[in-house]
């Protein structure tokens, strides 16, 4: 992660250097320009003024150019300015701003004369404040002359716009030849129409299904949030939204599409013109195909690898006035006749609605065992079985329940006992119901626990002198306590040293006497000359002045002195560890016949919650109370039923779920509502898909063998 978050930041850092880099060239060069522009001004003479024809037509460029790029004219002189052309620019989100210069001089190039440019070029120009513009360039442009160019491409247009019948308005003169009158070098129009139906389903296509895939998005995204919702109102709400959506997308997806309104079409008639315009970098000649030099046209891509062109060869063709995409192709090939033969064939919308459908599924599919008690109970829910009231194990299991079967089960049991671990545990999850009584043989509690457990054992007392002292010495009382004396100290030394001296004591029982011990000797301050560094100093010293005069105590502080109670608690409830599993192995060996009840799901009820423990301090007190109690505790659940096993050599084992009943069917309800939903979209359109594909596949085919 951290190397990703540093490649991040170099990649962000790059941008951005690269982005200032380019923001100070631009500024540079604007700069450098500007700059070559007042050179020019006060080195260069002016040859001549505007005259008026070029004043009027100058005014009217000044207009429609931008004002703070061009700047105020400063005067109706005109310069000479050579030089060789040069092109740069900054692009902003998207936008790029260029710049035209000639000889270093940014100039304005009106009208079409970036079509005249050279190599190097000789120009006319009157200058403005911040750039020159260009009247006259190499000896080929002039202003009168681009106007009345752009005269002729409005014409032009309109022509072709309005399908006038004749041939097309030419932009460019033939510089006086015979060529301009020749009929054949001009492209006519002979007949303006509109698209077919068939040119217009060509054209139009039926799309790839993105508005019903968004209005399936929006029902699954509210059937998420009926899942949650707290209130009927919300609920009743999204699950409305949710059924609109559906409807609606079913109607945008199925219903007959208007076919709109008809483009333009223009039948001509012209020479095909291959004309080179450049190199790209394999070193192929571009070539770009005309009709007279005077109107491209973008041919169907499947016709593109039928077609083969030759200069000036005299084609027919019917073109959209809009697009300039072909619709027909001499008497070889129409669209019209190929939708009509070979109806288009649509699979793209189908996939579309068939991975929407494969992602809704995968949020089911997640958890497969949910997903299936769901369909368990919606199946039994939608058969109005009801739910069956159950007061003894010998109903429920004459004749045993179906999964999906709702119950409600009252009696008394007993929960069970785990002896798996190193510990016994009661497990309330799974609760023996008509099973024998549990039945055990405790023995007695041997005489170290009894003396571990005795409550003067660890009393301790405080003496006002001392307080005062530990005051005077900064005695933290509010963290620690106050100080207090263990005066029973031997008798703690003689407990915890007999109970972990026995014989065969468990690896658990050693680590807690560790523990002990240890906290004794380093927690305790004691009243010996000098503290001993093992138990078994320290039990001498004690021991050996347990009848004397002045005894030895233990000064410590309150918190400490409840740590010592925590260790000898837990002490005592390791070494009852043995005892209570051999205990809880005899009561599970008891609990025969019956049925076992595994709750799989959902929350037990309270009077059940508070028995399920694992709390080792009474666990042996609840084993024995479980043993005087043989009619169990009374319990109540209500929920579905998920499983049931019975071999024949233990209890049958009914598994039931809490969560699903008749109070809670909503959630079951709506995630098979989402199965169903999102399944029926995969499986349909994504079968449709694969079908409408091949056939799609084949249609190419038969198009291809038509028109070879």
């Amino acid at each position: 992660m951290e190397a990703l978050a540093i490649l991040k930041i170099l990649l962000i850092l790059v941008l951005l250097g690269s982005t200032i880099y380019s923001v100070i060239v631009y500024q540079s060069r604007k700069k450098a320009s500007l700059k070559t522009l007042a050179t020019f001004r006060q080195e260069t003479s002016p040859q001549r003024n505007l005259d008026a024809a070029e004043h009027r037509l100058l005014g009217q460029i000044i207009a429609q150019a931008e004002s703070k790029t061009l700047g105020e004219l400063t005067s109706n002189e005109v310069y000479p300015l050579s030089g060789p052309y040069l092109r740069h620019g900054l692009e902003t989100n998207g936008n790029t701003v260029w710049h035209d210069t000639i000889g270093g001089v940014e100039v304005l190039l009106p009208y079409d004369a970036d079509y005249f440019l050279r190599e190097h070029n000789d120009a006319l120009v009157v200058l403005a404040e911040k750039q020159a513009i260009v009247i006259a360039l190499n000896d080929e442009f002039c202003l009168a002359g681009g106007e009345e160019r752009e005269q002729r491409r409005e014409q032009k247009q309109n022509q072709w716009e309005s399908g006038e019948y004749g041939e097309l308005s030419r932009v460019f003169d033939a510089d006086g030849n015979e060529a301009e009158d020749d009929q054949g070098n001009s492209l006519t129009i002979r007949e303006q129409r509109q698209e077919s139906d068939a040119e217009m389903e060509a054209r139009r296509g039926r799309g790839v299904a993105l508005l019903p895939a968004f209005l399936w998005t929006i029902a699954f995204v509210c059937l998420a949030i009926s899942l949650v919702a707290d209130t009927t109102l919300v609920l009743t709400i999204c699950l409305s939204v949710s059924l609109l959506a559906i409807l609606f997308a079913l109607y945008q997806f199925f219903r007959r599409q208007s076919p709109g309104e008809p483009l333009k079409v223009n039948q001509v008639y012209g020479q095909i013109r291959l004309t080179p315009v450049g190199v790209d970098e394999q070193n192929n000649v571009q070539i770009s195909v005309t009709l007279n030099e005077s109107i491209g046209f973008n041919l169907p891509e499947h016709w593109r690898p039928l077609i083969t062109y030759e200069d000036g060869q005299h084609q027919e063709m019917a073109i959209r006035v809009d697009d300039y995409s072909v619709v027909s192709y001499g008497n070889r090939m129409s669209l019209d006749q190929e939708v009509r033969r070979f109806p288009p064939v649509y699979w793209g919308r189908h996939l579309t609605l068939a991975i929407v459908g494969a992602i809704a599924l995968l949020f089911p599919l997640s958890d497969a065992t949910q997903t299936g008690r769901d369909l368990l109970f919606t199946g039994h829910w939608l058969a109005g079985t009801g739910t069956a009231d159950i007061g003894d194990p010998e109903t429920l299991l004459n004749p045993p329940p179906s999964p999906g079967t709702l119950v409600s089960l009252t009696g008394n049991g007993h929960c069970a006992v785990e002896t798996g671990n190193h510990y016994p545990a009661f497990n309330c999850r799974r609760l023996h119901w008509g099973a024998d009584a549990p039945q055990a043989n405790p023995q007695p509690t041997p005489p170290v626990i009894e003396q571990l457990q005795d409550r003067e054992l660890l009393l301790t007392e405080k003496d006002s002198y001392l307080s005062l002292m530990a005051t005077m010495q900064g005695w933290n009382s509010y963290r620690d306590g106050s100080p207090v004396i263990f005066s029973n100290l031997p008798a703690i030394i003689d407990a915890v040293d007999d109970a972990c001296s026995q014989d065969d004591v468990s690896t658990e029982v050693s680590r807690q006497c560790e523990r002990t011990q240890r906290f004794i000797l380093e927690r305790l301050a004691l009243t010996l000359d000098t503290n001993p560094d093992n138990w078994s100093a320290l039990r001498e010293q004690v021991l050996a002045r347990q009848d004397s005069d002045k005894p030895v105590t233990a000064v410590t502080s309150e918190a400490q002195a409840r740590g010592l109670r925590r260790l000898i608690q837990q002490l005592v409830d390791t070494l009852n560890a043995e005892r209570s599993i051999l205990i809880a192995q005899e009561i599970a060996e008891s609990q025969q016949g019956g049925v076992l009840i595994q709750v799989v799901q959902g929350r037990m009820p309270a009077s059940l919650e508070t028995i399920s423990s694992y709390d080792r301090s009474a666990m042996l007190g609840r084993l024995l109370t479980m043993i005087d109690n043989p009619e169990g505790e009374t319990f109540q659940l209500e929920g579905m039923v998920t499983a049931y096993q019975n071999d024949g050599d233990t209890s049958p084992v009914l598994s039931l779920d809490l969560t699903r009943n008749n109070d809670t069917a909503k959630a079951p309800l709506i995630n098979v509502l989402w199965l169903l939903l999102s399944a029926g979209l995969l499986l349909g359109h994504g079968l449709l898909a694969v079908i409408r594909f091949l056939q799609s596949r084949k249609r190419d085919e038969s198009i291809s063998a038509f028109y070879a």
